[in-house]
């Protein structure tokens, strides 16, 4: 895929809402939400939401695996169809369409539009004893427009929405994996995707090696991230590559070198963007249960050679040890920000080149 100057060949980036924002109106929320459930709120009827990132989690207490009756369960096409009426119903109360809506949560929908879920899959989900059907299991894979055109539509890898309907087609648990937008968003450049350098020399003779998607990339709970942008993601059947469709679709390597028995060098390597890069490292120790959060600076800087052009890299020292180094990568020209989490251990062995980011 080469982008030509057209409209069309822009892509949008879409500005994630404040969680916290969202968590500060869980009482207006609740009120909503339980008006489109049609249940009052209750110690029978719970909702979560996550103050890190706006996921939701509702539960009919009791009529998940241990209903004390066998549920008799809806049809098929009836249980697709309550499924997403009731998604319908959340996201017209959880909304601007709402006249109750919290003035601070104005421009800002707490579940996707319906026209933008992709249907998945809808299974009848048996008791773990397999005795009988205890629930329907609906899935449904939210989309974003991403061409300027807004004639494309890309998934959000990472995100999911789910419905389980169980007795008498009641809805009895809904779980959104989904941050919510701010409504703000911007259009830019979309990259020519770059083959990548571990699976093209299989292309000629590995058959599975799929063309490569855009999708949107959501991260997990707790992850800093401040929007959404596009990625290209490309599978040859066992794993899945992600590189940059945009230049605020960052990615970041880390990898280790051996120094001695005492120490290993740790370096980063952020590629998509600018390739002005600023880094800030910190980490815990998986070795020590009372480890703390410990922060470590920039590290030390570098100039690598990438397949798109010259990038900083930034190195730090670590006592060898198993880790989770998490470390921030800050575009200086884009503004563009990444945050990328990894399990890191010394190695008994000791080499001058082990398991660095890949570059040329």
């Amino acid at each position: 895929m080469i982008p030509s100057n057209s409209y069309d060949d822009k892509v949008y980036v879409y500005a994630l809402a404040n969680p916290s924002l969202i968590y500060q109106q869980i009482h207006a929320i609740e009120i909503s939400f339980f008006e489109a459930m049609q249940v009052v709120a209750s110690d029978r009827h719970t909702l979560l939401l996550s103050e890190s990132s706006a996921w939701l989690d509702y539960t009919a207490v009791g009529e998940i695996w241990d209903r004390k009756s066998p549920p008799a369960l809806p049809e098929r096409d009836n249980a697709l169809k309550i499924a997403e009426n009731v998604l319908g119903k959340i996201e017209q109360k959880c909304s601007d369409a709402n006249n109750k809506w919290p003035e601070q949560l104005r421009g800002i929908s707490l579940l996707p539009p319906a026209r933008l879920l992709r249907r998945q899959s809808l299974h009848a989900i048996p008791r773990p004893d397999s005795s009988t059907w205890d629930h329907w299991l609906y899935r449904a894979e939210p989309q974003l427009l991403y061409d300027g055109g807004s004639k494309k539509r890309a998934g959000v890898y990472g995100s999911q929405i789910e419905v389980r309907i169980g007795h008498l087609g009641k809805i009895i648990s809904i779980r959104s994996r989904w941050r919510p937008l701010s409504g703000e968003r911007i259009l830019t450049e979309m990259k020519s995707f770059v083959e990548d350098e571990e699976l093209h020399p299989q292309r000629s003779e590995d058959k599975d090696l799929q063309p490569p998607i855009v999708n949107f990339l959501l991260e997990g709970d707790g992850i800093p991230q401040h929007y959404l942008a596009p990625y290209y993601f490309q599978t040859d059947g066992h794993r899945i590559t992600m590189t940059s469709a945009s230049s605020w679709s960052l990615t970041v390597d880390i990898g280790r070198t051996q120094q001695n028995d005492t120490t290993m060098i740790l370096t980063a390597l952020a590629q998509g963007g600018s390739g002005d890069y600023r880094y800030n490292w910190a980490f815990y120790s998986l070795s020590d249960f009372d480890s703390k959060f410990i922060e470590m600076g920039s590290g030390q800087t570098d100039i690598a050679n990438t397949l798109e052009g010259k990038s900083i890299s930034s190195s730090i020292e670590f006592p060898n040890g198993h880790y989770v180094v998490m470390i921030n990568v800050r575009d200086s020209v884009t503004g563009a920000f990444k945050h990328h989490q990894q399990q890191v251990f010394s190695s008994a062995f000791l080499s001058s080149d082990e398991s660095l980011p890949a570059i040329s």
